[in-house]
Parts: C-alpha cells; structure tokens; sequence
C-alpha cells in the first residue's frame, strides 16, 4: 500500500531543496532529488523494495508537476 504522506513530503524536501540548490548547479538539482526520495522511502519504511517505491513515486510527482 503505498503512503501518500511520505510521497508528498519527499516531494516536498526535494522542492525546497531543488530551489535552495538553484545557488550549487548541478550537485544542487541532484542532491535535491536524492535527498527528496530518500526521505520519502524513510518515511514509507517497509524495507528496501518499500522505500524505493516510495521515493519512485515522490521523484514522478516532481516531474509531473514540473512538467505541467
């Protein structure tokens, strides 16, 4: 079952982070993205398979919102 919540806070951290890192670029946009995902997958816990998911769908939520 996926955890919406965790999503959206990973989407959050790596928005707040990716416009903090607008300063670095590069390294900024890329560690945003790492940090957004790892914290969504954190939060979702459930093991590895569990967290990437999480961070999967935190990642597609940036693009997607980006992208519009």
């Amino acid at each position: 079952m996926t955890n919406w919540r965790a999503v959206f806070v990973g989407f959050l951290v790596a928005t707040v982070f990716g416009i903090v890192g607008l300063v670095v670029p590069g390294i900024g946009q890329l560690a945003a993205g790492l940090l957004g995902g790892f914290v969504a997958g954190y939060m979702a816990g459930g093991g590895i398979g569990s967290g990437v998911w999480h961070g999967l769908l935190a990642g597609s939520l940036g693009g997607i919102i980006g992208g519009l």
